[in-house]
This record gives structure tokens, sequence and C-alpha cells, in this order.
């Protein structure tokens, strides 16, 4: 590979140099900041004088100016770095740690000197543990996880060591480094003696898996330290995050039983956080299971906990996985509160790479709520920061979230390009709920093309599960509605009603408003023209219920058949409903069809339209409707600064 060649080159040019060059750029390179004020006095302590960087810098390795020395490339530090003895190394640190005065720089001094030691050192452990805890305290995570792992290699105490590791594993996950922080875990076993450090440790491994690693493997871990522990409230964790597993592997009964033992073990702790898991954990899996119900009636209780801890630090993570829940639940308000809460919290705390499993949630909850444009953005962003951090798991769902916002918005691309990784990553890390919002989302893509034998394709293996996602409730992921639909279009409407029948049977268990009218929608569809008074019914149900896209459908279907049976006049209002807004975004040709299609020709917005770009600007004007403003940058970001542009006064 060229960037081989290239190192293979870097080093024999760093081999060709003298000895006392050599030492020097070894120096250089061990400084890491290649201040001239500390490299100089250390060259001397070593016997060596600075000309010798003057003879490196002749020979193209290094650059030197008034106050830095730096080295040409930046693969040659490392090379330098790989060519140098061990011994070389640790004297150019040890000089280093000689020119710096601890009480000024302590973190450095530390560094050099940690880097010095040839085998354990008390003293230099306890200075990098403790600066270690400073860099935590001003959430520099990652430095704090690379001081206190340094500082249990150092360590000669068992327990001890342990102890520093399992703290190591602790910021690692702060950092958003799951991968990391579960080979720090697994490193310290065999010093972990007391029983509440082996908690914590599983804990933390607990934690890391379930964003970064394996889920089938880790509900049988979590479940076998839950066994171990006799901490309640640690059990109840152990326990909440099993079910969560089990729930991203499309188990929702495995994961409901968990949940309920979740919530024992928390009532026999303190309540608290460990409450708070338990219910987030149970609300989760019962809706999915088909609860929903028994959860809405338990509802003023987990409000009292969310409340109760909703400032604790370990709290805030898992208050958006509630507020998803909630958002099943159709309790927006509470949802979009306690979603908002959690993210304000990890962002107070600097913990950015806990962020991408609540920003999934809050794009999940703005997606409910209609607000696609926030949707995407928190998508967007957890997807950036899953990847930097290597959280597998979490960046499996996020992308299958992005797939289903962008098939609503019609970004056919976009949406196929990001099932496509979600479904490859779910394969690899077990998150087989993940291919269920894949399929959904592709299905809801080639509906709104009209592409009706696709639609049925992708959501017919659903109808054959005996649970799973989107199978005990009606509202999760509403496929059964969406393959009735297809079925109708199709002519088979012997099996949309069969599809109806198990509709009706999940829409009345969880008595969801939506869920209801979902339901007398699809009723309407299967009866054709007889089936207006199950529209006009499914409107009462929305009004109670909170999901503005599914109320827009059933205003648009309502509206078309009042048109076909030539009643226009009663049809207008339904449709003006459907399409009322200050604005009206159009991210794709295909999104502008579909609503021509849906509407027929008076179905020009009264809105101002906002158009992606170019092609889909004509497309509109084609279809006689005008464009009021068109992004530069063809992106839902772009089309937001549109659309503020053109709302700008003046």
């Amino acid at each position: 590979r060229p960037g081989d060649a290239l190192t293979a080159a870097f080093a024999e040019q760093v081999g060709a140099l003298p000895e006392g060059p050599r030492i020097a750029v070894a120096l250089a390179a061990a400084s890491a900041d290649g201040r001239l004020a500390t490299i100089v006095p250390a060259l001397r302590a070593l016997g060596r004088r600075p000309d010798d960087l003057e003879v490196a810098e002749a020979a193209g390795v290094v650059a030197l100016d008034a106050e830095t020395v730096t080295f040409r490339h930046p693969l040659l530090r490392g090379a330098v770095l790989r060519a140098a003895p061990s011994g070389v190394l640790r004297r150019a640190h040890l000089a280093l740690a000689e020119t710096l005065d601890p009480r000024r720089d302590p973190e450095r001094w530390v560094w050099h000197r940690a880097e010095a030691a040839d085998g354990p050192d008390a003293a230099v452990a306890d200075a990098l543990a403790d600066v270690a805890r400073g860099a935590g305290a001003r959430a520099g995570y990652a430095t704090a996880a690379r001081n206190l792992a340094r500082a249990a290699g150092l360590t000669p105490d068992a327990p001890t060591r342990g102890a520093r590791r399992v703290a190591a594993a602790e910021a690692a996950l702060a950092a958003g480094r799951a991968g990391w922080a579960a080979e720090l875990v697994r490193a310290s076993r065999a010093d972990l003696a007391a029983p509440g450090l082996r908690a914590r440790a599983d804990l933390a491994l607990g934690h890391a898996m379930i964003t970064g690693g394996d889920l089938g493997e880790m509900v049988a871990e979590m479940s076998a330290a839950a066994l171990r522990t006799e901490d309640p409230a640690a059990r109840a964790e152990m326990l909440a995050l099993a079910s969560f597993a089990a729930v991203l592997q499309d188990h929702p009964p495995q994961g409901l039983a968990l949940a309920r033992r979740a919530l024992a073990a928390a009532s026999d702790a303190a309540q608290g956080v460990a409450a708070l898991q338990g219910w987030a954990s149970y609300a989760v899996a019962a809706v999915l299971a088909g609860e929903g119900r028994a959860v809405h009636a338990r509802l003023p209780v987990v409000r009292a906990v969310a409340d109760a801890c909703a400032d604790a630090p370990e709290a805030a993570a898992v208050l958006a996985t509630l507020g998803l829940a909630l958002s099943w639940l159709e309790e927006g308000d509470d949802a979009a509160r306690l979603v908002q809460r959690s993210l304000d919290g990890l962002r107070r705390r600097g913990l950015t790479g806990a962020l991408v499993v609540p920003l999934t949630s809050a794009a999940q909850v703005a997606l409910r709520a209609g607000r696609w444009t926030e949707a995407a953005e928190c998508v967007d962003e957890a997807i950036v920061l899953g990847r930097e951090s290597g959280q597998a798991v979490a960046v499996t769902f996020a992308l299958a979230a992005s797939a289903r916002v962008h098939a609503g918005c019609g970004h056919q691309e976009r949406c196929e390009t990001d099932a496509g990784r979600a479904l490859a990553m779910s394969w690899t890390c077990g998150a087989s709920a993940a291919a269920v919002h894949v399929a959904y989302a592709r299905a809801l893509l080639a509906a709104g093309a009209g592409r009706h034998d696709e639609v049925h394709a992708h959501l017919l293996p659903f109808a054959e599960r005996p649970w799973g996602y989107g199978v005990g409730d009606a509202l999760v992921l509403p496929w059964r509605s969406e393959l009735i639909e297809a079925e109708v279009a199709l002519g088979r409407r012997d099996e949309a009603r069969e599809r109806l029948r198990q509709l009706a049977l999940v829409a009345h268990r969880t008595a969801s408003p939506t869920a209801l009218a979902i339901l007398e929608r699809c009723r309407g569809l299967v009866e054709g023209p007889a089936g207006e008074r199950h529209l006009r019914q499914a409107l009462v149900h929305h009004a109670r219920g909170g999901v503005p896209f599914e109320t827009a459908r059933t205003l648009l279907l309502l509206g078309a058949h009042l048109r076909r049976v030539r009643r226009r006049a009663e049809a207008r209002p339904h449709l003006e409903r459907a399409r009322t807004a200050d604005y009206v975004t159009f991210t794709a040709s295909s999104t502008a069809r579909n609503w021509r299609r849906a509407i027929g020709a008076e179905g020009a917005p009264a809105a101002r339209i906002v158009s992606i770009g170019p092609v889909t600007s004509a497309t509109l004007r084609e279809l006689g409707m005008p464009v009021h403003a068109e992004a530069d940058e063809h992106t839902i970001p772009g089309l937001v600064r549109a659309l503020v542009r053109d709302a700008a006064p003046g």
C-alpha cells in the first residue's frame, strides 16, 4: 500500500541520521508538543547538543523555528518513535519530565514520568490517577480514561489496579468509546475482589455492549451478572440493560420478562435511578409486547419516578428511552420534555459520546409529532457521533431511523443508502429489530411512489411473525395499515380483510386513539365506496391522538373519496385541513407527484412552497405549483435555511 511504502521510506530516512540527531528527534517526538523551551534543556540533560536538531533539519526530517520543532510529515513522528530503542525513549521521557515543574504542569510531568517507567511505580500511578480525576471533572473523559488505564498498568497492588481499570472503563464510556471500555473491563477481571467493584465492572461492560457489542452475548452476560450481585440497584440496572438488548434483538416477550425482574429488583433498592431504569425498560418492552394499556395505567407512578430523579447525572440517558416509550403511548408533551431533559443533561456534562441513543430517540419522538426537519437533524448528528466513537449498535438504529425519516420525505437515494447500511450492520451486531425498521422504511418509500407490489413484498414477512416489533402494537410501526392499503390497491381484498381482523385485535387491546383511527381508516379502504363512515369515525379518534402524519393521511383519503363521488365542495375543507400550514416543503420530485396523486388538480398548497433543489422545483412547476424558495445546498439543513430566509421580515 502507498502508506506502507511511505512509512518504510521515512524509517530509512531516520535510520540514516547519525546517533546524536537520531536521539534528538526521538526526544522531539516524545515531547508531543515540540516546544524548544522543554526540548533543549532535556537534550542537554542527556549530554546532547541543540545542534543535533539542525542536522536533522538539514536531512529533511524536522523543521525549526524560534519556539518549536515540527516533523515535516505526520508519519515521520511515528517512524521516529518506532525506530527508537525503548531505553532511549524512556530516558527521553525522564529528561523531559525533569525539565517540567510538577506544580505548574502536572499533567505533562506525570505523563512523561509514566512513559519513563519500566515497571510498576506506585507513586507515578497515584499521580496519574490524581490527574485523571481532574480531567474527568473538566469533562475530559478520554484523557481521564487514558491516564487511569496507564495508572492501572503501573499499579503494583492488584485491588487498586482493578479499581483503576474499572474507573478507566467508566471514563471511556463517558467518552463514547464502548469498545475500549469493554477491553478495560475484561482486563480488570483477575484483579476484582470486592463485590461492589465487580458489579461496577459488569455494568460498565453491559453499557459498552449495548451500544457497540454483540447483543445476544450481552443478554447472557447481564443475566448472569444480576444473579451474582447482592446490590438490588445494580441488579435492577443489569436486568434493565438485558431487557433493552432483548428488545433490540426483536424479542419483546423476553425483554418484558427481564423488565419485570428489573422492576422487582428496583423495589428492593432505594428507588431513585434504579426505579427509573426499571420503569423505562418495562415501558418499552410492554408496549412492544402489546401491553401498552398496562403501562398507561401506571403513568402517574412513572412520571413521579422520572421527576424525582430527572436531575441525577446517571439518569440523563435513560430519560430519552422512557420518552420514546411515552411517545408510543401518545403522551407527546411528556415524551418531548423527557427527551429534551436527557439531551440537555448530557450536553451540559460534555457527554457527547452518550448522545447517540438519546438523539435517535429524539428523532423518533419528533417524527411522530410531525417535526420532520428536527428528526432529520437528530439522526444525522447521532450517525456522526456514533461513527466517530465506534458505537455499532447505536449507529445501526440511527441509520434505520434515518431511513424512515427520508422515506417519509420521498428521499429515495438517502433512504436506500441508510437502509442498506443499517441492515448490513444489524447482521453483525445481532440488532434484528433494526431490520424491521428498515423493511418498514422501504415499504413507506414504495407506498409514496405507488409501488404497491413492493410494499406487499417488504411487509408480508411481518404478518407471518408471532411476535416482534410492530406485531403486538398498532402504532410503534404501523405496518399493517400500509399492507392493507397495498393489498386493496392490488385487488387482494380477502387478504386485506384478514389483516384488518388482526389489526382490530391489536388496536382494541392497546386502545390508542391513533391506533383506533388507523383501524377505522383501513376499514374505510377495505369497504371502498361504502367506507365513508369509517373515515369520518377515524377523524374523531384522530382528534384525541397526536400523530399529524396519520391525521393528514386520513383527511386526504376522505377528501379523495368525496372528490370521486363528485362532492367537491365537501372535499375541499378536508383537503385544506390536510395541508394547512405557513410553509410546505418538498424534498424530492416524487413527493410532489405523490401530493398531486393524492389530492388531485385542485391540491396546490395555500402555503408558501420551499423546494430542496432545481429538479424538484421543475417538477413542482410542471404540476402547476409555485415555488417561493429553493435551497442553495440540496440537503435538509439547506432546505431549513431557505425557509428561514424566506420567512425573515423585509
